[in-house]
């Protein structure tokens, strides 16, 4: 069920970004997106629809349906930041948005 599930997160993220954007999984059940020349606010609202559009499905299990909920961790690239500093700082978003109850939206706050 789990990659099933991880599959159907996958394509139901893909419908909600951007056509620019670059969306990949990390590995087990973490994905990371790039959204070019997309303003902080631009990137925040398009992770909220994601989070709301997720947790309103109902994913198919082997033997009943379930719902799945996400947390989003958000990192603001900087011209003079590797993408390593940058997947930290939205590492660090993403433990704090579970820490605080999970299936939130969380933006880095360095700057």
């Amino acid at each position: 069920m789990g990659d099933d599930v991880i599959q159907q997160v996958a394509e139901l993220c893909a419908q909600v970004l951007p056509e620019q954007a670059i969306f990949g999984r990390l590995g087990g059940e973490e994905f990371a997106a790039l959204l070019p020349s997309t303003s902080p606010a631009m990137v925040q609202a398009t992770a909220e629809r994601m989070r709301q559009q997720i947790a309103q499905t109902y994913f198919s299990g082997v033997s009943e349906q379930r719902t799945v909920t996400i947390s989003i961790g958000l990192a603001i690239v900087h011209p003079h930041e590797s993408m390593k500093t940058a997947l930290k700082q939205a590492d660090l978003a993403l433990y704090r948005a579970k820490s605080m109850g999970r299936n939130r939206v969380e933006m880095s706050v360095t700057s």
